[in-house]
């Protein structure tokens, strides 16, 4: 059942209330009820006009353990635990199972279905059942569950011997970037990896330890102070490239933004791959009036392509303004760009209209490209059509 309503003024939308709700019943009474109702109301904005809720997105849903217990079971399709280890053993070669995609859903609804199977999984990792590709497909699995048993399990994996003195230890801490909803002792095992590990592993933690606690973030679970200065540390202690640029995807992926002055050090770097890795980082860590005076200028002077890319991508990730997006007209008039960044100056334009940029001054940098002399047809195309586009 549901229910809307909607009221319009001077021939526009103003408001838009909505809600449903969802039962499904079966033999035993209720199996699953959800609710769900949206309040939007909207206003004008500088001529321009946007929504938001009023009174937020509400969901509820509640689901029957025995009504969850019976869909996963459809879901593991009479795939028992013996026989997932069974399958993965026969292929740890490849890693790879005929209909592959179809067996990692059967697998995952079979360890949800029985978490307690977990640490059987970590077992066969440890002792030398699985190896290789079929250890590292075990990992996945775990990784892909990610309840707290299957979490459990995927750390004792990593902490164990046996499996750090492998060459593809690095690899399989990656893999944990996979998890949904990282737990407390999931991150505290990263950001321990990335403070001891040395190397590759300890590159591989910290890029993982940023995924994870962004996606923490994302649960409600901000990172620590703790957390940040590994990461923060990390980046001050490094002194290679390679370690800097791997410090930089993790602080990008945490969101750090108490490590902005760090990252803007950067970009005057010499090395091409570590200032782009930099101005990449910067799109991530909020956006300071600094930050965003080295993005405009390296997006239209850095004698990199590479670089160049990574600030105007960073700059539509923070939102141009209107002085930002003249500037990168007057820079198009003025022939600063090479013909390889009209692509990119396109696409950055399309996804800049699509999440709603200043119209006008988006269409002056749209008219100063169309002007380029001996524009790229598929270019022209893009840039043609973002002008005959109504206002986002």
């Amino acid at each position: 059942t549901g229910s809307q309503r909607y009221v319009r003024s001077a021939g526009l939308l103003q408001e838009l209330h909505y809600a449903e709700s969802l039962r499904v019943s079966g033999a035993g009474g209720d199996l699953f009820t959800a609710e769900v109702a949206l309040d939007v109301s909207a206003r004008s904005e500088a001529g321009r006009v946007s929504a938001w809720p009023r009174e937020g997105l509400v969901g509820a849903a509640q689901v029957a353990s025995s009504a969850a217990g019976q869909a996963l079971e459809g879901r593991a399709q009479g795939l028992t635990f013996e026989q997932l280890l069974t399958d993965i053993t026969t292929h740890r070669d490849s890693g790879r199972l005929p209909e592959h995609e179809r067996w990692l859903w059967r697998a995952s609804g079979r360890l949800l279905r029985e978490p307690e199977r977990s640490p059987a999984l970590a077992q066969a990792c440890v002792d030398g059942t699985l190896t290789g590709p079929g250890r590292a497909l075990a990992v996945d699995l775990l990784a892909n569950v990610g309840h707290g048993p299957a979490q459990a399990a995927l750390r004792e994996v990593l902490a164990h011997a046996a499996v750090t003195q492998s060459a593809d230890y690095p690899t399989l801490l990656q893999h944990a970037v996979l998890l949904e909803t990282p737990n407390a002792a999931t991150l505290a095992f990263f950001d321990e990896r990335a403070r001891t590990l040395t190397g590759t592993a300890r590159r591989a933690a910290l890029v993982t330890l940023g995924a994870l606690l962004d996606r923490a973030r994302q649960q409600g679970s901000p990172p620590s102070a703790e957390q940040l200065t590994t990461l923060r540390r990390a980046l001050a202690d490094a002194t290679t490239p390679l370690d800097q640029r791997a410090a930089l995807v993790a602080l990008s992926n945490a969101r750090a933004s108490g490590a902005e002055e760090q990252v803007r050090a950067l970009v005057s770097s010499e090395d091409t791959e570590l200032r782009a890795a930099a101005l990449r980082a910067l799109g991530s860590l909020g956006g300071s009036a600094q930050a965003r005076e080295l993005l405009l200028a390296h997006a239209t002077e850095d004698t990199h392509g590479g670089a160049r890319v990574e600030a105007l991508d960073s700059l539509r990730r923070l939102g141009p303004s209107a002085d930002e997006l003249h500037q990168l007209a007057v820079a198009s008039r003025a022939g600063r760009f090479a013909r390889a960044d009209l692509g990119v100056l396109a696409n950055f334009a399309r996804r800049c209209a699509a999440d709603g940029a200043p119209h006008e001054p988006l269409m002056e940098l749209v008219e100063a490209l169309l002007a380029t002399p001996d524009l790229p047809r598929d270019v022209g195309h893009t840039l043609t059509a973002l002008r005959a586009a109504e206002p986002n």
